[in-house]
């Protein structure tokens, strides 16, 4: 049943990008509150600099005191991301780092 529903997704949905979870830091004021997912493999372009301009990976923040059984070794590892699209429907996506996708 499993292997069935599984096929029947990967018809249904396409992945775009996979890569990681990024977006402003705590300390910040005015950035964005929601996590961009940014590529493994960004297309380095032209450098601009504006004030607080700067994209930071999201990281796990575990503890002694607040984990859970099981994760002792994802303390400060990368938090993966992944974009999806229902294939047949129309959508529009902006990809960070990212000139040209298809």
């Amino acid at each position: 049943m499993c292997i069935i529903i599984y096929v029947i997704v990967l018809m249904i949905v396409m992945l775009i990008i996979e890569g990681q979870a990024g977006g402003n830091s705590h300390a910040n004021k005015g950035g964005g509150s929601n996590y961009l997912c940014l590529p493994n493999d960004p297309d380095n372009g032209k450098p601009y600099s504006y004030a607080n301009d700067v994209l930071y990976g999201a990281e796990y923040e575990v503890d002694g005191n607040s984990k859970p059984s099981g994760l002792d070794n994802l303390n400060d590892k990368d938090v993966p991301c992944a974009v999806c699209r229902r294939r047949g429907k129309s959508s529009v996506l902006m990809i960070p780092g990212k000139r040209f996708i298809f």
